[in-house]
């Protein structure tokens, strides 16, 4: 009887023992667990921009160009087609900041009068214009002194909150993703009045076959936009519509040629 009791006591004992401790690792906070960061995860705005847009002297596109357009109104009214070819040539890469660039590109031959600063179509020449990377954002500026100005802005402190509010790309690409000259404004269910990333598609041009290049378009009443864009070449093709009249071109890329890799 004796041991009886003395074994009921020492189990009594253990329980306690055991429900403090369980007691004492529910009241204490267990850390959570970071979630691994992959490399290829990462969001690098330098990276991404480098991914799509190989922005080294020396980097040529040549890209074929048709289109037709109505001439004159009523029974006088015609319609012309006409084809063309321009190339545009990376001239120099000038790093402002770690995160801010100027890219001056140089353009020969004929190009539509949509495209980046473009003359009249129907005039061959030579211009130059200029893209300015800042962080995730591409500027396109059609004189120097535009491209100066806007790094100049954005470098004030506290920067302008209207500063570079019209980026001609933002990465990273995604599809579904927009944005506008407003960035602040919110999007429209429409999808008016801003450049929207509708999909990723395979796309083949006089340059070749290129695979999982991003769709974007740009819709307003009554013009349509749409660009592809392929990850280490830029560019590849560009379509523009104006409804109402016949209004219609297409660009395609014939070649690129990639400048060297910049020293680091």
């Amino acid at each position: 009887m004796r041991n009886a009791v003395i074994g009921l006591a020492v189990v009594c004992a253990l329980a306690v023992i055991l429900s403090a401790i369980v007691w004492r690792r529910a009241r204490t906070p267990v850390p959570k667990e970071k979630s691994p960061v992959s490399p290829a995860s990462s969001d690098s705005s330098r990276e991404g921009v480098d991914a799509f847009f190989p922005f080294r002297v020396g980097s040529r596109w040549i890209y074929l160009v048709r289109g037709e357009q109505q001439e004159g109104s009523g029974r006088k009214g015609r319609t012309e087609s006409g084809q063309g070819k321009y190339s545009d040539e990376v001239t120099s890469v000038r790093a402002i900041s770690p995160d801010v660039r100027l890219v001056e590109l140089v353009r020969h031959g004929i190009a539509p009068g949509y495209a980046f600063c473009s003359a009249d179509e129907r005039q061959s020449g030579q211009w130059r214009f200029w893209y300015v990377v800042m962080g995730r954002k591409i500027f396109s500026r059609c004189s120097q002194e535009d491209a100066a100005a806007l790094v100049s802005t954005h470098s004030q402190s506290p920067a302008p909150e209207d500063a570079g509010d019209d980026p001609e790309f933002l990465l990273p690409f995604k599809v579904g993703a927009s944005w506008g000259p407003d960035p602040s404004a919110p999007k429209r269910e429409d999808k008016f009045y801003q450049w929207n990333v509708d999909a990723k598609v395979d796309v083949t041009v006089p340059a070749g076959s290129f695979r999982d290049c991003y769709e974007l378009s740009f819709k307003t009443l009554p013009d349509d936009e749409e660009r592809w864009i392929c990850a280490g070449v830029d560019l590849i093709a560009d379509e523009y519509t104006h409804h109402g009249t016949t209004d219609h071109y297409r660009i395609e890329l014939q070649s690129f040629t990639s400048g060297p890799e910049q020293a680091k």
